[in-house]
């Protein structure tokens, strides 16, 4: 897609005896989804299930800025549009409001979605969670009194992460090697929300490119809600942090 481009450039370019690497740019491709209750005019929107009570009802997925404040029991996934060829790995852990994290855990990849295939391509499309899973979305439930949200890292790897095993469910993530990925792949890193878009329907067409993992979105279907500018050295590996706050009421 238009907004998922990459600067061409040589490895390296050496003056005097020293070489130093050669930054590219690549644009990371996030759109929040809020759930809600369908709409009378929105009957060709997916829709997913949701436990209300002792009620399964089908709602909708609607767009969200990433500067949105999320409130308890608001139900929430996302999709990632890959900028690259290379491996994803996404991690999450809760944040508290005195800046300590929790537990981190690799959220994807799992047997459960694409069946532990976690290879993507520029422009392929990855939901979190999968719409097919027993919760097809992550609800807000703090765990503590002074809950702020969540921390999540996407990762884009060129090769797979050594002593990584992928599962059915997911897995804890020590807080030496999260650190140790930080240190080694830290990057400027910039963010753009859509100017529009807010509010807008998850579509057949997204719920089909994530379907289908050998389809791309193409220019003229949606674009991200929000883009993540990424510099960094050329075929480093990609490592975009984001936060999602919340609040207790």
């Amino acid at each position: 897609m238009g907004n998922a481009s990459r600067v061409a450039a040589p490895n390296t370019v050496r003056r005097g005896k020293k070489t130093k690497p050669v930054f590219v740019v690549e644009k990371l491709g996030v759109t929040f989804w809020r759930l809600r209750p369908a709409k009378s005019d929105e009957e060709d929107a997916p829709v997913f299930p949701v436990e209300n009570g002792s009620r399964r009802e089908y709602w909708t997925a609607e767009r969200v800025d990433s500067t949105t404040n999320f409130k308890k029991d608001d139900r929430v996934r996302f999709t990632i549009e890959s900028p690259r060829t290379g491996y994803l790995y996404v991690v999450n852990r809760e944040f508290y409001t005195d800046g300590t994290p929790a537990q981190a855990n690799l959220i994807f990849p799992t047997l459960k979605t694409r069946g532990g295939d976690n290879r993507v391509t520029r422009g392929t499309l990855i939901e979190v969670p999968p719409h097919n899973d027993v919760m097809s979305y992550f609800e807000i439930k703090p765990s503590r009194p002074d809950y702020a949200g969540e921390e999540i890292y996407v990762i884009i790897s060129p090769t797979k992460l050594p002593n990584i095993k992928i599962g059915l469910q997911m897995q804890s993530v020590s807080e030496k090697l999260l650190n140790k990925w930080l240190d080694d792949w830290s990057a400027t890193v910039d963010v753009y929300d859509a100017e529009d878009g807010e509010g807008i329907a998850y579509t057949g067409m997204e719920a089909e490119a994530v379907t289908v993992k050998t389809r791309a979105l193409r220019l003229a279907e949606p674009s991200p809600q929000t883009v993540y500018s990424v510099r960094l050295p050329k075929n480093q590996t990609m490592l975009v942090p984001f936060r999602l706050n919340a609040s207790q009421k």
